[in-house]
C-alpha cells in the first residue's frame, strides 16, 4: 500500500506492505438436556454467518443458530456443528446421552362384590 502526498512543493510517496486477516469461526457449542428434548446453543467464535447441525440420529439437519432437538429414543449421539463464515468453516462434534425416567408402576382397586375396578396410579409418563 502507498501513499502520495502532495502539495504545491512538491510530493513524497510512503509505501508499506499491509497484511490483511480474515479469521476462520472456531466452532463450539454446548447443551442443555432434558430427557429427550435437548437446546443446542452456539458459542461459535468468529462471526459465523450461517450454520449446519448434524443432531447424529439420521434426522434433518438444521440451519438454525441455536436449534432445539428431540430424540426419538434414549441413546448415545454424536452431534456435530459445522460454523461458516466469509474466510472458511470450522467443525466441532460432542458426544452426548439422551433418556428418559422409567414409569413407576403403581395401582389402587375397589372390589364390590365379585367385581373389581382398577385405577392405575403409575407416575413417570407410562403409555401402556
Amino acid at each position: 500500500m502507498c501513499l502520495i502526498a502532495t502539495n504545491s512543493c512538491g510530493a513524497d510517496t510512503f509505501c508499506s506492505p499491509v497484511t490483511v486477516t480474515c479469521p476462520l469461526p472456531t466452532a463450539t457449542f454446548n447443551t442443555s438436556i432434558n430427557n429427550l428434548a435437548v437446546n443446542f446453543a452456539d458459542l461459535t467464535s468468529g462471526n459465523p454467518t450461517s450454520w449446519q447441525w448434524n443432531f447424529g440420529d439420521g434426522s434433518t439437519p438444521s440451519i438454525q443458530a441455536s436449534p432445539a432437538h428431540t430424540y426419538a429414543a434414549p441413546g448415545t449421539y454424536t452431534v456435530c456443528l459445522t460454523a461458516v463464515n466469509s474466510c472458511g468453516q470450522d467443525s466441532s462434534c460432542q458426544t452426548i446421552t439422551v433418556g428418559c425416567p422409567a414409569p413407576a408402576s403403581n395401582f389402587s382397586f375397589q372390589t364390590t362384590g365379585n367385581t373389581t375396578a382398577f385405577t392405575s396410579l403409575s407416575t413417570g409418563g407410562a403409555t401402556t
